[in-house]
């Protein structure tokens, strides 16, 4: 009987490996997403479910660093681009002029900027931070640079608060008085809870599915290589 080693440089074993290697990227992203994202959000609600309820006169008793998360009602703030007094910034990227259509937004700004939020009537400072997560049902603009043809290659979308709005922080007692935010949410603290509670779930079965499906991927990417 002859044996025949096998050659992982000839061409249908390379493909056969690229198969593999795409199915096995597939499962990584899907054990990512199952057993490290997915435990983030349900470790920030666990964060926010240990929290007593507070108002700004429990968070002047606060020593620094303490965890805080409270809701009021952002006013006397100074209006900055479209009414927005924090916001995120993304532009249309288009891979063509002359399909202006065909393209991508892109991250272009973050601003947040200190924050009056009231309180049962009370004003708390949220400081300005550059690494706050904004979330919830903020407003979404979405706004046109110049005027005729080249509009859509010049529109920007904001994501952002205005004054008025019902806002729940979640944050640290700053060591100079207010809050430190890690997020800014739109809505009041049992939507965000609520909401970290639901994404976890998602995440978690949205990554149980994608490994799943890992070995379909790899017969599907077998079978395509083998017939390219």
């Amino acid at each position: 009987m002859r044996f025949t080693r096998l050659n992982p440089f000839q061409p249908a074993h390379w493909k056969l490996s690229a198969a593999a290697l795409f199915a096995f990227l597939v499962l990584g992203c899907g054990a990512l997403t199952a057993f490290v994202l997915a435990p983030r959000q349900a470790l920030l609600a666990w964060r926010m479910s240990r929290i007593p309820p507070m108002d700004a006169a429990a968070v002047e008793t606060l020593a620094p660093v303490e965890d805080v998360l409270l809701t009021g009602v952002l006013e006397g703030n100074p209006s900055l681009a479209h009414h927005f007094v924090a916001y995120t910034l993304e532009r249309w990227e288009a891979k063509d002029a002359n399909r202006p259509s065909d393209g991508r937004w892109v991250d272009a700004e973050r601003v947040f900027p200190d924050l009056q939020l009231v309180v049962q009537g009370q004003p708390v400072l949220v400081q300005s931070s550059a690494e706050v997560r904004l979330l919830g049902a903020v407003h979404v603009g979405v706004y046109q640079g110049n005027t005729g043809f080249q509009d859509a290659l010049h529109r920007t979308r904001y994501h952002g608060l205005r004054n008025g709005d019902q806002v729940t922080v979640l944050g640290r007692k700053a060591a100079s008085g207010g809050v430190v935010p890690s997020y800014l949410f739109a809505g009041n603290r049992a939507a965000f809870e609520a909401f970290a509670r639901s994404s976890a779930r998602d995440l978690f079965l949205a990554g149980l599915l994608v490994m799943a499906f890992s070995p379909l991927v790899f017969g599907f990417a077998s079978a395509v290589t083998r017939w390219a």
